[in-house]
């Protein structure tokens, strides 16, 4: 990083002051906002370190940043930085910022033979005010926000920058606090008026501008406060997409055929479309066009640890088409798939997607929109379960719902599965990733290597909304390359076709989807791409409902408990296995289970149901042996009783044996002696059972 600061260092990097400049004039193409470079220049050039707004121009191969120093107020003015626009987003930004803010400090403190402590000042676009500049507005908030700058909360004004140039009201006044040091009032208040003074503000007590901005009546804690991220206005337009998501219930559900558009669909893909009885059958239902979607002003969310919101600054409500579908299974279980499109000759745009998508991703940014978002003017969970009991009562005869469990539907909400299709226009930046993918043919999730070539060559930019799709995430700019190539790993992929899978979300990117377009108006999605995550749902929710039936097993009576393991089992018994018939589906589905850990939840309940079975032989056990021991105990004391009579009838008389009492306290001692032999004999067998019980769950 070159640091240039007087003449001499001016002269001797002219060969790099002309890119810098095209650099310079087109990141900030706004005349009011942007000074003359020769100006720059020529305080680089004539100011020294006891003037102020001595000024430094920090270059890089691809960037550069412009800083003025204040001696007056003690502090550093960041005016300027800019990045090429074909190196954005690779940190240089992130190095210019922070290295050249330690080399411009280095340089002061080298001059004045002092450490020097300037607080640090910049200018920022504000995105609740700005309508146009180079870079959306959003991401530059966003940028300073990770490099921890602070929003000074005044009603900042920049000054004119020269004749002709009118003052600049959509900036905010950030600070980068050193070390977390406090900020004081009096500062920022000599910072101001040193800076209005150098812009050829004379008196700037006197200016109007300059006195809305006194923070007087402002108390110290309150100066400061944290930037907030922004939905920042949409790139993408997305007219034939879909969301759909899934939810399971317990209700039976009677028909023994699949309806005319799903049938074919299922013929094809299940491995048993010959059997009398179908395992698997789907129904859709009648589309809901120009449905309103209203999302809330702003989300919170955590991310990495802190405590985050977004605001969205427009579009806060979406025009949709709904359809839903009912996938029975076993004539038991159902599952209910709503479906949402963009209405005729709308769109989404990616911060419409995030915002469905985390209804159903990690959750990992525990955003919970689902809490404020109402489709129709109806809150979305009351929506969902109106739905399902909707459809239920359509396909089913017995027109009843009470069936349903209302408490059942409400814990699938919380654990909702889904898919999102993204049908790609010719002209979208996304047609870039399938020329990659099919060169490579990456045909499987274990070619991580070469999946981290083809991203690392691909728009990062891009890669990390591919993620905040499948994580369902608003913080998605932070994601490094590596994060971003863990998360997009490619399931299947064809020369039309992209799919990604990652826990609660199923991601493909589509062109050329001919089914698509025929049942855009009736199912609303490629049915080859949500039949396999029904399966996934339901085989979950059938694990899920196995591993309740297990919980507070200890008390429960014996009788409840058996009943318990019996219903476990049988949930696990009813779990889809083998269903599709074509390699690319059981491949997506075998994944998709690798990825959610089905396997292994399966195989853990059946090692509960084991040890269960375990504990209620030994109890069994326990008790017969009880039982045991306690006839042969009665059987005893008659023995000893009856036995004891007898010897005593037939001993010669003599002093002791012709009392009766005394007869009587040696059968009591006999008696006595055995009761004492038998609690010892089945005390110590007991704990030779629990003993090896414990040995065995060692």
């Amino acid at each position: 990083m070159q640091i240039i600061h007087d003449k001499h260092s001016l002269n001797a990097n002219l060969d790099k002051i002309e890119p810098c400049r095209a650099m310079y004039i087109s990141a900030f193409p706004i005349i009011d906002e942007r000074e003359d470079f020769d100006l720059i220049l020529q305080r680089i050039e004539t100011k020294t370190f006891q003037d102020d707004a001595k000024t430094f121009l920090l270059l890089e191969v691809n960037g550069g940043m412009v800083v003025e120093y204040y001696p007056s107020a003690k502090s550093l003015l960041i005016t300027y930085i800019f990045v090429d626009e074909t190196h954005r987003h690779k940190g240089i930004g992130a190095e210019l910022l922070i290295k050249g803010l330690q080399n411009v400090k280095s340089k002061i403190a080298e001059n004045l033979n002092k450490p020097c402590f300037a607080k640090v000042f910049l200018e920022v676009h504000s995105p609740e005010k700005t309508n146009e500049d180079s870079i959306i507005a959003a991401l530059r908030y966003e940028f300073f926000k990770k490099n921890g700058a602070k929003k000074i909360d005044i009603p900042y004004v920049q000054p004119s920058l020269g004749e002709g140039k009118n003052r600049v009201k959509d900036l905010d006044f950030l600070t980068i606090p050193n070390n977390g040091e406090s900020l004081q009032k009096n500062q920022i208040y000599s910072f101001l008026y040193s800076f209005y003074k150098e812009l050829g503000i004379d008196d700037p007590e006197q200016d109007n501008d300059f006195r809305k901005m006194n923070l007087s009546n402002t108390n110290e804690e309150e100066i400061l406060s944290e930037l907030e991220y922004y939905a920042y206005d949409n790139k993408h337009e997305f007219h034939h997409c879909s969301v759909a998501m899934h939810f399971p219930f317990n209700a039976a559900n009677e028909p023994a055929e699949s309806c005319k558009t799903f049938a074919s669909f299922e013929q094809d893909l299940k491995s048993f479309w010959y059997q009398k009885n179908k395992t698997i059958c789907s129904h859709v239902t009648d589309l809901q066009e120009n449905t309103q979607i209203t999302f809330p002003e702003s989300i919170n969310f955590i991310s990495e640890g802190r405590k985050e919101r977004i605001l969205f600054k427009e579009k806060d409500s979406l025009s949709c088409n709904i359809s839903a579908s009912i996938t029975t299974i076993r004539k038991e279980y159902s599952v209910i798939t709503i479906i949402i499109q963009p209405a005729q000759d709308t769109f989404f745009n990616e911060f419409d997607l995030i915002r469905l998508c985390s209804l159903f991703g990690s959750k990992q940014e525990q955003a919970f929109p689902a809490n404020s978002i109402s489709f129709g003017n109806v809150p979305f969970k009351e929506f969902v379960i109106n739905t399902i009991k909707k459809i239920y009562l359509k396909n089913n005869t017995k027109n009843d719902t009470r069936n349903i469990s209302e408490s059942e539907l409400y814990d699938s909400l919380e654990n909702i599965s889904g898919t999102v299709v993204l049908n790609i226009e010719e002209e979208d930046s996304y047609n870039n990733f399938f020329d990659l993918f099919h060169k490579l043919e990456l045909k499987r999730a274990d070619t991580i290597k070469e999946a981290e070539e083809v991203f690392g060559s691909s728009n990062n930019k891009d890669n990390r909304l591919l993620c905040a799709f499948l994580l369902g995430i608003f913080d998605f700019n932070r994601l490094n390359k590596e994060e971003i190539s863990d998360t997009l790993i490619p399931v299947n992929t064809g020369k039309d076709s992209l799919m990604f899978v990652n826990r609660g979300c199923l991601l493909v990117l589509r062109r050329n989807d001919d089914i698509y377009f025929n049942l855009k108006k009736s199912i609303g999605i490629n049915p080859y791409y949500i039949l396999p995550f029904i399966v996934v749902t339901y085989n979950e929710f059938l694990i899920f409902k196995a591993e309740k039936s297990l919980q507070n097993l200890n008390r429960l009576t014996r009788k409840k408990q058996e009943k318990a393991i019996l219903q476990a089992r049988k949930y696990l018994l009813d779990i889809v296995d083998g269903v599709f018939e074509y390699l690319s589906e059981k491949k997506l589905l075998e994944y998709v289970e690798n990825e959610r850990h089905s396997k292994q939840m399966q195989s853990s309940v059946n090692q509960k149901i084991n040890l269960a079975l375990e504990d209620l032989e030994f109890r069994r056990k326990r008790i017969l042996m009880f039982f045991e021991g306690l006839i042969g105990y009665i059987l005893l004391v008659f023995g000893i009783t009856q036995g004891s009579a007898a010897l005593l009838g037939l001993m010669p008389d003599c002093g002791f044996t012709k009392d009766q009492n005394t007869k009587n306290i040696i059968i009591l001692s006999l008696i006595l002696a055995s009761t004492i032999f038998f609690v010892v004999k089945t005390n110590l067998s007991i704990k030779n059972l629990i003993t090896g019980k414990r040995r065995r769950d060692n």
